[in-house]
């Protein structure tokens, strides 16, 4: 193998190692996002989130039965970077809310 194919081919490792490297969690990026976007949606800008565990369970319902955790529930996923967050809390799979913290 010559040393061009090498050349070629260490160039373009850096500019993918460099293009994974740059900042998701941005204020430009949580502009971007909004209400009723879906979970790839904002994953295409974020990358891939972290899932809160929820706080399911049972209860006993207005009938005393035994009643399991609502299959709609919010599902909660954090972006983070250093010390700044994005918060996204999607319902039936779309975004309801957003929240910031550190920029």
């Amino acid at each position: 193998m010559s040393i061009r194919p090498l050349a070629t081919l260490a160039l373009v490792a850096v500019v993918a190692v460099l293009a994974a490297c740059e900042p998701k969690v941005t204020p430009e990026n949580f502009e971007q996002i909004t209400e009723g976007m879906t979970i790839a949606q904002v994953e295409k800008i974020l990358g891939p989130g972290e899932e809160e565990a929820a706080a399911g369970g049972t209860s006993i319902g207005g009938s005393g039965m035994l009643e399991g955790a609502r299959a709609n529930a919010a599902r909660t996923f954090i972006w983070k970077e250093d010390n700044r967050q994005i918060i996204v809390v999607f319902q039936d799979g779309k975004v309801v809310n957003k929240y910031s913290m550190g920029f």
